[in-house]
């Protein structure tokens, strides 16, 4: 059985193992770029540091296949900003854009001008 909620700019989709989100995967993808994240080996190399499987990382990067909770998905983010040394950052407003997209403020601006500090220190 599928259940689909939607909203004026929110879609949302949810089966008895997973839910979708419209838009997700690629505000996610885009939250790998602004951390850099490498492209080649992408799946592999996040579902490493966040101890999920192959299959579940590809499945937030391309089907809209958000974490089973948000507990979840704030520890996922945590991980990939820890990673990039940007665990300071505040990371619910990150999960706020990746569920809600336009309906929040785009955060990942301020993650490159924290970036770009970096290499000038």
């Amino acid at each position: 059985m599928t259940n689909t909620t939607e909203t004026n700019e929110l879609r949302v989709t949810s089966t008895q193992k997973e839910y979708r989100v419209e838009g997700f995967s690629l505000r996610f993808s885009a939250f790998l770029d602004a951390i850099d994240l490498p492209p080649s080996g992408r799946y592999t190399y996040g579902a490493s540091l966040c101890s999920v499987s192959v299959n579940t990382f590809k499945s937030w990067c391309e089907d809209d296949v958000v974490p089973k909770t948000l507990s979840g998905m704030e520890n996922t983010l945590e991980i990939l900003l820890d990673y990039r040394g940007k665990a300071a950052f505040p990371v619910k407003r990150i999960m706020a854009w990746v569920l809600f997209g336009d309906m929040v403020e785009n955060p990942l601006p301020a993650i490159r001008l924290l970036q770009a500090d970096d290499v000038k220190s």
